[in-house]
C-alpha cells in the first residue's frame, strides 16, 4: 500500500486539525494516550477510527484495481478469440464456397457429356433421362394396357 496522504498533503503520521497544529498518528501499537494533551480521548478515538477506515478504503482500492485489470486482461483475450474464430469460419465458409462452385462445374460438364454421348447413340430426344429431375413421360407409358387375349387375336 503507498502512503495515506490526509487533505493537507501531509502523509499518515499528521493529520491537519486546525489551521495552526498538526496532530501526530499514533504508531502501529502505539497508545494515543498524551499525543494529543488537551484533546478528548474521543477525539482520538476518532481519529484512529478515521485511519483504520482510510487503510481499509486503500486495501480495497488496491483490490478492485487488481480486479479490474484482470477483467481488463480477460476481455481483451475473449476479444482476441472472437476475431480468431471469425477468421477461421471466413476461411471455412470461402472453402466450401469453392468446393461448392467447382462440384457445380463438374456435375454441369459431366451432364453436358452424358447428354451429348445419349443423343448419339439415342436421337430421340423424348427417350433422354433427365438427371437433375423426373424422367420424362414416354408415350407407351401413357397408353392404356390391352388385354393379351385380344392382341393374339384371341376373342373370347
Amino acid at each position: 500500500l503507498g502512503p495515506v496522504r490526509a487533505p493537507g498533503g501531509c502523509d499518515r503520521s499528521c493529520i491537519a486539525a486546525s489551521p495552526s497544529r498538526r496532530i501526530t498518528a499514533p504508531a502501529a501499537g502505539q497508545e494515543m494516550s498524551g499525543v494529543m494533551s488537551g484533546d478528548s480521548a474521543q477525539q482520538q478515538q476518532q481519529i484512529l477510527e478515521l485511519f483504520r477506515e482510510m487503510e481499509q478504503l486503500e486495501r480495497s482500492l488496491v483490490s478492485e484495481r487488481h480486479r479490474s485489470a484482470m477483467l481488463e486482461d480477460e476481455k481483451a483475450a475473449q476479444a482476441s478469440a472472437f476475431l480468431r474464430d471469425i477468421s477461421a469460419l471466413e476461411t471455412m465458409l470461402r472453402d466450401v464456397s469453392l468446393d461448392r462452385d467447382r462440384l457445380r462445374m463438374e456435375r454441369d460438364a459431366l451432364l453436358t457429356g452424358f447428354a451429348a454421348r445419349t443423343e448419339a447413340v439415342c436421337p430421340m430426344p423424348d427417350k433422354i433421362v433427365d438427371l437433375r429431375g423426373e424422367l420424362p413421360s414416354s408415350p407407351a407409358s401413357e397408353e392404356p394396357e390391352r388385354e393379351h387375349g385380344s392382341e393374339l387375336g384371341h376373342d373370347e
